[in-house]
């Protein structure tokens, strides 16, 4: 069994919590997500789990341990920033191990955009309803356990 950590201090999100479609109807697969605190400036990610970095965008990477691929989409429609206000310290081919830091995102700036930095955490092809949470809304730290993997 593999667990997926909150890769930052926030609050636990179910994916029918979202409003983008994507991931609130799990089209790419289930999970779960996190929130950050509302006053934080500067979001600090780390690597949910161990394993080799997969793909990397201005706003998100995929960690693929074995053969679980885990999403962590930083935020909702922020790839209209095209990586304005994302600082990304890793890079694809890269190992990386649970609690490695990510990327560097300017909170701030991120919401003056009028965007969201809730942030969906997806096992990607997993079936849809796989990964459910009675804790929405509860509090979480970085490197707590998110979900397990089986």
């Amino acid at each position: 069994m593999r667990e997926v950590l909150a890769p930052f201090d926030g609050a636990i999100l179910s994916l029918s919590d979202f409003d983008d479609i994507v991931f609130r109807d799990e089209l790419v697969g289930s999970g779960l997500g996190v929130r950050p605190a509302h006053d934080c400036t500067t979001l600090d990610v780390f690597s949910p789990l161990s394993g080799t970095v997969i793909k990397v965008l201005p706003h998100a990477f995929i960690v693929m341990a074995g053969d679980v691929g885990v999403l962590v989409h930083i935020g909702i429609d922020t790839i209209g920033l095209h990586g304005d206000g994302f600082t990304c310290l890793i890079e694809e081919g890269q190992e990386v191990s649970v609690g490695d830091h990510c990327f560097s995102v300017d909170a701030v700036f991120v919401r003056e955009q009028g965007l969201s930095l809730d942030t969906p955490l997806v096992v990607l092809d997993s079936p849809k309803g796989t990964y459910t949470t009675d804790h929405s809304g509860d509090p979480i730290r970085t490197g707590e356990v998110l979900f397990s993997v089986a």
